[in-house]
């Protein structure tokens, strides 16, 4: 038989991927998977808790059991490769399809298990403190975690309220209740105050977690070439330190490489002396990014000290090759996450290999994943990529140009009503300058000039604009009477100063008469533009008065001396 295994570690991941990779690889080797198994787990699970478990359990020899990549199974090296030990006594094919790997009784096969394993358990162990990490700087910024506390209307005792209530009655002791309710005695301790009445509070209280120390490993038998200093006698020794900080791109923050790095130097004293950060792929080649440029910088005794190894590059050629540089100038490295310090020796020459290798594997995992993602996308009939600009041929120009034609009295009725070149052009599909040429080239006029030759009389059917000025009308002329300006009638009532301009006149003259500029210039005081005369003596009143008493005084309207205290920058009166 042929089992198909899929995990995802939390809800928030979807199966649908991997399914579909597994589909597509069942559909191109011609083969029929029989048993389907998902779940939604944790690697850090026992086995015995999954529903692996039971996949495993029920394996023999002759069967398949089909996986993406070998970290479905689990991130555990020494748990991974001992299922895999077992399965292989069994005879049972095991085959991971990203990797196009095939579980087999040879020493290429074997290897292989061995590098992809420990890639997927580095990987589980840096997305661990990446998530620590990040909890600390939000914890340090004042943040509190963790699930909100339940109201006090129901607590976990709040169903056995009465019965508490009789046993202190009888004077039993909060240790004797709470072994009475099942509860501990501090629980039982709150219930009781709640229930005279005292308010309970309960604070989340979370530690920061604690850095990782610099651990360095020396040779057993070091030589005069071999001995490794440790970061310390570096420093005490007149050596530098150059912090280096990357992210792959702006969706990512250095903030949490930035605290650990300088949590660590203020732990144990060091001082640094240089800081780099970069926001750049590690694809792009060593020379075109900052860090070549500032590893030149480094001498002998010098400390390059980075969150992780994987920063520097997770590339494996990268990576050994600025080992080498840094390593033959007496430069060391200290890797905080590794909790070690990389210098002249076997023993960091062999970690560098492992990490190089489980860097460039998880590197193409996620590499791998993406576009698995935009294949399964591609095939639900997602549209991917940024949307096309549109550009609009010569052919399709002419068409739309046509269509206008056809449509010259449709467009003379639009215009008559008021309609603007943009949502005419809309409805064309071509830009608001194209109409305004349509129009100047058939018509031989500007859309101004039209507007102006037949819209000679207007009702409030006319315009959108027009009706929304209509419904204000009495409010426009009381304000234009008592001499406020059209830009401020257009912005006291939300209205476009172009429509208040045009058909300004015309309002005020339905509801105040033909006649209303006449009356207005009448009526006008000419102590308003003394106002400009007299700032200091104005600014001076409204100290001692308020704006409805200083517009009675100096005989101007109220809002008129809000708008000129608004132009002169005076304050308010504050009584």
């Amino acid at each position: 038989m042929i089992y198909a295994y899929i995990r995802v570690s939390s809800d928030k991941q979807i199966t649908d991927n991997q399914r579909y990779e597994l589909e597509c690889y069942s559909a191109a080797k011609g083969v029929q998977i029989d048993n389907w198994v998902e779940e939604t787990i944790s690697s850090k699970k026992a086995l015995k808790k999954r529903a692996l478990w039971e996949v495993l359990t029920a394996l023999k020899s002759g069967d398949t059991l089909l996986v993406t990549e070998l970290s479905r199974i689990g991130r555990n090296l020494y748990e991974v490769m001992t299922v895999l030990g077992e399965l292989m006594q069994r005879g049972v094919v095991v085959y991971a399809t990203k990797q196009q790997w095939t579980l087999g009784d040879n020493l290429i096969s074997k290897v292989q298990a061995f590098g992809f394993t420990l890639a997927a358990d580095l990987e589980r162990t840096m997305i661990s403190q990446r998530t620590k990490d990040g909890l600390a700087r939000a914890l340090a910024a004042g943040k509190t975690l963790g699930h909100p506390c339940k109201p006090n209307s129901y607590t976990k005792l709040s169903h056995k309220r009465e019965e508490i209530a009789a046993m202190v009655a009888q004077g039993m002791s909060i240790t004797d209740i709470s072994y009475a309710v099942c509860a501990h005695r501090l629980t039982v301790a709150a219930e009781i105050r709640r229930m005279n009445g005292e308010q309970v509070e309960f604070k989340t209280v979370r530690k920061a977690v604690p850095q990782a120390d610099a651990v360095v490993i020396t040779p057993a038998t070091p030589t005069a070439h071999s001995t490794q200093k440790s970061v310390d006698e570096l420093m005490n020794a007149g050596g530098r330190m150059f912090a280096y900080i990357r992210v792959s791109s702006d969706k990512q923050t250095n903030e949490n490489q930035r605290l650990q790095i300088s949590r660590l130097a203020e732990a144990k004293g060091w001082t640094i002396a240089e800081w780099s950060e970069e926001t750049i792929s590690s694809r792009v080649q060593l020379e075109k990014r900052d860090v070549y440029g500032f590893l030149q910088k480094l001498q002998r005794g010098d400390v390059l000290i980075v969150s992780e190894m994987s920063r520097i590059g997770r590339s494996m050629a990268d990576l050994i090759r600025v080992f080498e540089m840094l390593i033959g100038r007496g430069v060391s490295i200290h890797s905080i996450r590794d909790g070690y310090t990389f210098g002249d020796n076997s023993a960091s020459r062999t970690i560098i290999g492992c990490l190089s290798i489980a860097a460039s594997i998880e590197r193409d995992l996620i590499s791998q994943r993406t576009t698995e993602a935009v294949r399964y996308r591609r095939a639900c009939g997602v549209t991917l990529g940024r949307p096309k600009g549109r550009k609009d041929s010569e052919a399709r120009a002419l068409k739309n140009e046509a269509e206008m034609v056809a449509d010259k009295d449709k467009i003379l009725v639009l215009l008559q009503n008021h309609k603007s070149a943009k949502d005419i052009g809309k409805k064309y599909g071509v830009a608001a300058s194209v109409v305004s040429n349509f129009v100047l080239k058939h018509f031989g006029k500007s859309i101004q000039e039209l507007r102006e030759e037949h819209c000679t009389i207007l009702t409030p059917q006319n315009s959108k604009h027009f009706r929304r000025a209509w419904h204000f009308r009495k409010k426009i002329a009381q304000m234009a009477m008592e001499g406020e300006t059209w830009k401020g009638i257009a912005d006291e009532l939300n209205i476009s100063y172009h429509t208040i301009t045009r058909y300004g006149e015309q309002l005020v003259g339905s509801v105040e008469g033909e006649d209303w500029k006449a009356r207005k210039a009448a009526t006008r005081k000419p102590k308003q533009p003394q106002i400009w005369q007299n700032v200091e003596r104005v600014r001076g009143m409204l100290e001692l008065a308020s704006v409805v008493t200083v517009s009675q005084h100096i005989g101007v309207p109220e809002r008129t001396l809000r708008n000129f205290m608004k132009r002169a920058g005076i304050p308010a009166p504050t009584k």
